[in-house]
Formats: C-alpha cells, structure tokens, sequence
C-alpha cells in the first residue's frame, strides 16, 4: 500500500473530519513531548521541511452535510497524539492573534478556525467519546474547553486525559505568553502567523486504508512522531494480525470489536488506577510482565523477552490450526484484560483503607515498597480469591510480612527469593495452589528466609539506624505509634511519613553538651545507632532538639500545649532524665517485641 507525502494543512483542509475510536489509548502526551513540538518548531526555519511523522486513516465510508458540503468521516488509527496537539497549539496561535490583531486579521481568523478546528459547529477532530466513568466524556471536554474555551474546565477535570489537555493548552499558552513578552504588538503578530506557517508545511506521510484488516497490517510498520511504539501497542497490533490471519469472515468483524473493546476497557483500567491515592503505578510495560509471569512463565529469561515469547506462542498455534491461534489471541487479550482490571481495583480498594480490612491489607504493602517482586503474586490471588475475603486477607497479611521482615529489615537483595515469589504466582493463577496452599507456601518461604530469629537480630543491630532509610525506619516507627495509640494512630502515621518528619537520634550524636563518663561513652557509640535510640518528629521540632541532652528534649516531647504530639514521643517522658543505655535497652525491648507481634506468622 502506497502512502502519500502530504503538508499538515493538505491533511487538514478540505471536506474531512477526523475521529479517534474509542478503542484507542486517551490524550497521553505530557510536557516532555509538549516541548520537545515547541523547539522543533520554534527552531525551524519557516523556509525548511520537517518531517512530522506518519498518520494512519481508515475511511469510515460515513459523511455527514454541512450547510451545502458534505464532510467524509475519517478514524485515526495512528498519529491522534500529534495531531491533537498540534490543534490545541493551533487554538492557542488563534487565540493570541485575535488578542493583539486588528480587524484586518478577522477574516483570515475566521479561515483558520473553519480549516482547522470548527465550521458551522461541526468539529473537525472529535476525541473519544463514552467509556468513561464522568460527569463529561473526552470529546464533550474536548470540544468545549480547549476549541471553544469554555469557562471553568477544573471544575469537569476529571480524568488524567482531560488534565493533560488542559495542562497541554496551559503549556502553549504560556509559551507564547513569553515570546509576547519580547516583542512589540506588529513583531508578535507576524511571529504567530510565521508559527502558523511553519505548522502548515509540516511533512506527513499519510496512508488511507478501507478496512480493518488493512489498518491491522498497516499498523505495526508506522509509529507516533517517530517514537517506537510501547509494548502495549505492539501486542495489539500483533493480536489483531494474528485474528486477521485465523477468522474467517463470519467472525472477523466481532473478533476485532472484541478485541478493541478489551484494549479500550486496558486503557480505561490504567487511567482509572492515576485517579486513585496511587500516584506511582507500574507502567504498562511492568504489568505486561507480571501477567506473563503469573500466568505463562516464571522463567527469568522468558519474563525479559515476555513478547518475542507471547509472539511465538501464538504463531505456533497459527501454524497448527489458524482457528485455535485466533482462539489464544482473543485469550490473551481477555486475560491481560483482567490483570489491568485487578490493579484498578487493588488501587481503589486501598482508597477504601481504615473502612476495609483488604484495603488496610493493600494499604501496608504499598507503604512498605519493594513491590515488583510480589506484584505477580498479589495480582494472581485477587483474580483467584476474591471470593474467599478471609483467606485473600491471610495471603495480603503474608506478603506485607514478607518485604517488611526480609527486603526491609533482614536487608535483602532485590532478587532474593523472587523466583520463589514468581513460582507461587504461577501455580496461584494456573490453580496448583489454592487458597490454604498458597498461603502455606507463603509460610514455608518465611521459615527459610524471614525466621523470627533472624528478624530479631537485625532489629537490635548496632547498625540499625545506618541499615535501613529514614522512611523505612519512619514507617516501623508509625506502625509502633498506631499500637500505642489506636484512636489516633493512622493519622499520625500519615504525617510521620510525610517529608516534614524525621528520625532522631534520641541520644545525640554530638556529645560535647552531655557530659558522659568514659563508661558512658563507650556505651554511646555502641548504642548510638540503636532501634531503641530512634524516635520520629518534625523537621522543626528536630533543629531545635538537636544534640540538647535528654532532660531538656524531655519538656519537647511532652509539651502539648501548641499541639499533640504522637504517643510515641509523649511516652519518652516516662524514662529518667539521665538517657542512656539501660532506657535504649528498655525501649528496644518493647519496640521489638511489638515487631514480632505486628510481623508475626504464625498466627496468620
């Protein structure tokens, strides 16, 4: 199939409006790409060529008449991201000129809206619409608040897609904002319709093809802007070939709608987790390979090279029988499908954290951290146990224990006992291992790596403060505040979390103010970096405690007066004035046995 060279303004200009199914990925450019269009564009000369990339368009055989012209429909497989953006910076050129421009700029305003964004209020690019769990879909937020600039949009904003074009509208406004900065009114305005201009000459290599089948083979040999396409898009395309070579005509067209449908619903999934209080999820990539992990190989080298394996496999089965390939695609498809669905409801059943038990559960895992090597595990047992709440709370409770006593505390390297983590994720999801199996396995792998021994000891390094982050020291500390203070314990664990906390060393470091004997300071270096010997507070509470002795800190960390102040610094006033080892001694002990308690497998 033959494309054509055409200018930006070739492709836009005339009797045709574009579409974006919705089957495809929402607006996902984010200021890195944002600018990197600006420099290329703003750095170009207005004589020279740029090539813009490739755009994929299957005519969608549908018109619609506009006053006396009729428009043909057009569905953008590939390219929507550039040519979204380049619209939104087109509207905001258009809306700059209109600012500063005179009335002899007004028809040549007027052409520019009807050619690139709106004639007779019929849009020329129309985002996705439906799908989406919102007050307003993409293409409404579209359509009102970038092309016609509606008042208001934060209080509609309610998908990540929609604050990226809000936040990419904001990016070129701003950008041209500068540039009027350094100009006179006559040397912006011809700036502005030199942006235009070089806007307009931008190269693109177009292909029109007729068919889905077409756009599938087309598809895999073009990419966004130049950009090779992520995993995620590889996979679809090859699943879609893959159904274009196995279906035969009667099921061809509903094999594809499914299909579209489940990368539409992966989509959605993902969008839907960045809504949550997760801020940080896997990329797309990562849950990709914690699907094949758990639910086709725990194989090292075959999670590496997941794709080139998923391709093979199902090529095998072409070969053999074109219908069962088509038959595993549509499978895969499906599965994939519900590993996006899981994170999504993993995310917003840890929203529902202090209400939900499993929530809770969640909750911890994801403040402990080092969660790529039990991700597998927890997304094969929520797919498999979510009718058994108790037993999936018993496998949560099991995993938190896991990283917190050995990749936390024990110190673990990042790939210990991953295979064996990998290994019960698979026999979790293919059904060797149910609920009272798995959570068996789960102990056994404790009682090899995380005994109770072996977790202690490392609580009472002398190291301890120098083994472990302030976060992971701050997090088993707010854990101890929620034992000793049930009713407030959670949101103090909240702040004590937070950037304006920190560990203190209860004994300072610096000991010219304390007086130590020499017994006493033997006893301090050894001490010094002690569980016992650590205490949370904040960051200006810290400053002014600094190497004061025990007696003054005292009066800080029991003076409510001003505010409340965590038990777990209002209990040091228990301890005599005089710090030191006998009261590091003390605290450990009961820090540490609350840590056996709180970590505990035995009685899960």
């Amino acid at each position: 199939m033959q494309g054509s060279l055409v200018t930006f303004n070739g492709l836009l200009i005339g009797s045709k409006l574009f579409d974006i199914p919705v089957y495809q990925r929402s607006y996902a450019w984010e200021e890195d790409n944002l600018k990197d269009l600006w420099e290329d564009l703003y750095y170009l000369d207005v004589d020279k060529e740029h090539f813009f990339g490739t755009v994929l368009l299957k005519d969608s055989n549908e018109s619609i008449r506009v006053r006396r012209l009729r428009y043909s429909r057009f569905d953008v497989i590939d390219g929507q991201q550039r040519l979204t953006t380049s619209l939104i910076l087109l509207k905001e050129i258009i809306a700059q000129i209109k600012c500063v421009g005179d009335d002899s700029d007004n028809s040549q305003v007027q052409e520019l809206e009807r050619d690139f964004l709106k004639t007779n209020g019929t849009y020329k690019l129309n985002p996705q619409s439906g799908g989406r769990d919102s007050r307003i879909d993409d293409r409404q937020f579209f359509h009102d608040f970038i092309i016609d600039d509606k008042d208001s949009p934060l209080d509609y904003t309610e998908t990540p897609s929609q604050q990226r074009l809000i936040a990419a509208r904001d990016f070129f406004k701003s950008k041209l904002e500068e540039e009027q900065g350094k100009l006179n009114e006559k040397e912006y305005l011809d700036f502005l319709f030199n942006f235009i201009d070089k806007i307009n000459n931008l190269q693109i290599m177009q292909y029109i093809v007729d068919s889905d089948s077409d756009a599938i083979r087309m598809f895999e040999t073009v990419n966004d802007r130049g950009r090779p396409l992520t995993n995620l898009e590889k996979t679809k395309s090859f699943l879609m070939h893959s159904i274009y070579l196995g279906a035969d005509e009667n099921t061809f067209n509903d094999d594809t709608d499914e299909l579209n449908s489940r990368f539409a619903n992966i989509y959605d999934y993902y969008e839907d987790v960045s809504k949550t209080c997760y801020t940080n999820p896997p990329d797309e990539t990562a849950i990709q390979q914690y699907h094949f992990t758990y639910s086709q190989s725990y194989s090292r080298d075959h999670i590496s090279d997941y794709l080139n394996r998923l391709k093979d496999g199902i090529r095998s089965e072409l070969r053999k029988c074109p219908a069962n390939g088509r038959k595993s695609a549509l499978k895969y498809a499906g599965e994939l499908e519900n590993a996006f669905r899981a994170l999504k409801e993993i995310a917003e059943t840890r929203d529902k954290r202090g209400d939900c038990r499993l929530g809770t559960l969640i909750d911890r895992i994801y403040r402990v951290g080092r969660l790529a090597n039990v991700y597998p595990l927890l997304l094969a047992s929520w797919l498999k146990f979510q009718d058994n709440p108790k037993g999936l709370a018993q496998i949560l409770k099991l995993v938190e224990a896991f990283t917190f006593r050995g990749y936390i505390v024990v110190g673990f390297r990042s790939d210990t006992a991953r295979n064996h983590l990998y290994w019960r994720a698979y026999h979790t999801f293919n059904e060797k291992l149910d609920c009272d199996g798995i959570i068996a396995e789960m102990k056994k792998l404790h009682s090899w790596y995380t005994r109770d021994g072996r977790f202690e000891r490392n609580l009472r390094s002398r190291d301890f403060s120098d083994q472990l982050s302030s976060y992971q020291i701050r997090y088993l500390l707010s854990e101890y505040e929620i034992e000793l203070n049930r009713d407030t314990g959670p949101s103090w664990q909240n702040k004590m979390l937070s950037s304006t906390y920190e560990v203190e060393h209860i004994w300072p470091g610096n000991t010219s103010k304390l007086g130590l004997s020499e017994q006493e300071a033997e006893e301090h270096r050894r001490d010094l970096h002690k569980l016992g010997n650590l205490t949370v507070v904040s960051q200006a509470d810290n400053t002014w405690l600094s190497n004061k002795p025990f007696c003054e800190k005292k009066k800080i960390y029991g003076d409510e007066s001003k505010r409340p102040r965590p038990r777990i610094q209002t209990d040091l006033v228990k301890f005599p004035d005089r710090w030191g080892a006998e009261s590091i001694k003390q605290r450990e002990d009961q820090i540490v046995a609350f840590a056996l308690k709180r970590w505990s497998v035995d009685d899960v």
